[in-house]
């Protein structure tokens, strides 16, 4: 049994789709000989954030975890020299074969990078967002612009293999560094089978046509509020027998449309809940909500893939995808995962709404039929093929 130190900054128990990819990469690792040793910040030293202790009951009883105390609030960089410190400790009381840092925040790769040098070991960095090239980069001054580009740079050119959640990072990175595209590849996010074997499916008699959408809205759902409000204006039965739920924190200014639309009646608010009840909300759900619109920012959706439609797909439900053309988009069309439509097109949200919604009445709503996706997006297969990797690089060292 091979060890690898993996670096991140949350982890359980934390929740979230973040935590979600690191754990389930803890889980699966012992199944093909690597050990899992985690080196992540205290989630006791900060603020208060989303806790799903039921998840801790995922980890192997072989991985170990190490947690670094850190100031409140602390994405920076100050606490990357206790990281250190608490990692040569570990390389003292364990033969550390490989080093994998998964960000964001991407400043823990600069971690990754001491650590290979030091102990002259083999490192993979694992980019789950963009960096400087993403539209999601704001730095608060041009020094600072300049200081994560060398950095990136740095990280780049000195990793032995660069991850990406999606192939439009990868292709950032590759425009911007040639010189180094050989060792960019994806790594998608996934879903666990195990998650959805444990619950319960929704049967085709369900009595009420449920839409559910997981996690932050991370944009306005006016437009898909407004499509609402209007089909249950003109389809009373709609109004009776849709329900809405969303699973996860809804910000005050979502309540007040909710409130704006008069759909207090037809929307169910859970708050923040746990990975398997959301999992379990999932499959009671007639179809599934995915909701991406950033007006300001349309190119920043491009190479979203989030690990919530990864479970969409392993749900096995049609999905009604509100967003501008990205990763998701493409995955929608190529393997027939459901509908599609502009997140700001009103007039077709109401059209896909009633459309779906009579094919529940009839018992005829598609059900997505695509091994191949649901196989790239498992994670015991995308672990797999981590792990293959690991192999190679701890081999050449």
């Amino acid at each position: 049994m091979k060890n690898v130190l993996i670096i991140v900054h949350d982890f359980l128990p934390i929740g979230g789709g973040p935590v979600l990819h690191t754990l389930k990469v803890v889980k699966y690792l012992p199944q093909f000989g690597w050990k899992p040793i985690v080196l992540t910040v205290d989630p006791q030293r900060r603020t208060p954030v989303w806790l799903d202790p039921a998840l801790v009951n995922e980890l192997p009883e072989i991985a170990e975890i190490d947690r670094v105390p850190a100031p409140h609030k602390d994405y920076g960089y100050r606490w990357l020299p206790r990281g250190f410190a608490h990692a040569r400790s570990i390389f003292r009381r364990e033969r550390i074969d490989l080093i994998f840092t998964s960000s964001p925040p991407h400043n823990l790769h600069v971690l990754g990078w001491l650590l290979g040098k030091y102990f002259r070991r083999p490192w993979v960095a694992d980019f789950r967002d963009g960096w400087t090239h993403s539209e999601n980069f704001v730095a608060r001054s041009g020094r600072r612009r300049w200081f994560d580009r060398v950095t990136e740079r740095l990280i780049i050119s000195e990793a032995d293999h660069l991850l990406t959640a999606t192939e439009p990072i990868a292709a950032d990175l590759k425009i911007d560094y040639p010189g180094h595209s050989a060792k960019i590849h994806t790594h998608y996010n996934g879903f666990d089978p195990e998650d959805f074997e444990t619950s319960t499916p929704a049967g085709a008699s369900a009595s009420t046509f449920n839409l559910v959408h997981v996690g932050w809205i991370t944009s306005t759902p006016a437009y898909f509020f407004q499509a609402v409000r209007s089909l249950a204006d003109r389809d009373r039965l709609f109004s009776e027998k849709c329900k809405i739920q969303l699973i996860g924190e809804v910000v005050p200014e979502h309540l007040d449309l909710i409130r704006r639309f008069d759909l207090t009646a037809m929307i169910e608010l859970t708050g923040f809940v746990s990975h398997a009840v959301a999992v379990q909300g999932m499959q009671q759900a007639a179809a599934l909500l995915l909701l991406i619109n950033y007006p300001q920012q349309r190119q920043r959706e491009r190479g979203m893939l989030t690990a919530k439609f990864c479970e969409y797909v392993g749900a096995g439900k049609p999905i009604l995808a509100m967003t501008a053309d990205s990763v998701a988009t493409e995955f929608m069309r190529r393997y027939h995962l459901g509908v599609h439509v502009e997140p700001e097109d009103v007039p077709g949200i109401e059209r896909a709404l009633n459309g779906l919604f009579d094919h529940w009445q009839q018992h005829t709503l598609p059900v997505p039929d695509a091994p191949e996706v649901q196989e790239l997006f498992n994670w015991r297969r995308t672990t797999q093929k981590l792990a293959a990797l690991f192999d190679e690089l701890a081999a050449d060292k």
